[in-house]
């Protein structure tokens, strides 16, 4: 091998820069908790949906799915199984009125999830009809809900403002995973999502 290349190899992998195959269907090690880590979250302004979510606050009366549902529903974000962008940014806009720029992110993220949340709610339709059948407007609005809380937290990892990023091995390995590999449905503990992750099939 030309001693050239070996050294830059060398030096590339000493650094960091050559990394081994990414294993999409494994999810990392402390994942989750990477995703809820690795993109500093400025403090959420809730103040302007008190009146239609008096309970969002009150962790022992809402759960995280119930509180979403409530900010969605207040700010018109989906409407029939379409994703409302101007009704997201209002809503992402009032939430962090502070920083624009994280803001911006978050909405970026929203709307890269629009092909994933619909091919999974599809999916789920084909798969278990039964379970959609009985109360259709309740469980299919549940499975957008879900679904973007769960890929938009996700996403924001990759879409994060230089200024929210936290630097470490750990979070540059979680954005690489993340960037390269496809959303997962279900819930986490980041952004806009809070429980246990479902990987696409």
């Amino acid at each position: 091998m030309n001693i050239r290349i070996f050294s830059i190899a060398l030096l590339a992998t000493q650094l960091g820069w050559v990394y081994a195959a990414i294993d999409c269907s494994t999810p990392q090690r402390d994942l989750i908790r990477n995703l809820g880590e690795c993109c500093r979250k400025p403090k959420p302004d809730l103040s302007a949906f008190s009146s239609q979510c008096p309970n969002l606050n009150d962790r022992f009366r809402m759960s995280n799915l119930e509180r979403v549902e409530c900010l969605f529903n207040a700010s018109g974000v989906i409407k029939d199984e379409e994703l409302q962008l101007d009704n997201t940014r209002k809503m992402v806009n009032a939430i962090y009125p502070n920083d624009p720029e994280f803001a911006k992110a978050v909405v970026l993220s929203f709307d890269k999830c629009q092909p994933v949340v619909k091919a999974r709610a599809a999916k789920i339709r084909s798969r278990r009809p039964t379970i959609v059948a009985p109360q259709p407007s309740v469980v299919t609005s549940k499975i957008f809900v879900i679904g973007y809380m769960s890929c938009a937290g996700q996403q924001l990892l990759v879409n994060c403002p230089s200024a929210s990023r936290m630097s470490s091995n750990k979070c540059e390995r979680t954005r690489e995973f993340m960037t390269n590999c496809k959303p997962m449905i279900g819930t986490g503990n980041s952004g806009f999502h809070g429980g246990r992750l479902r990987w696409r099939t």
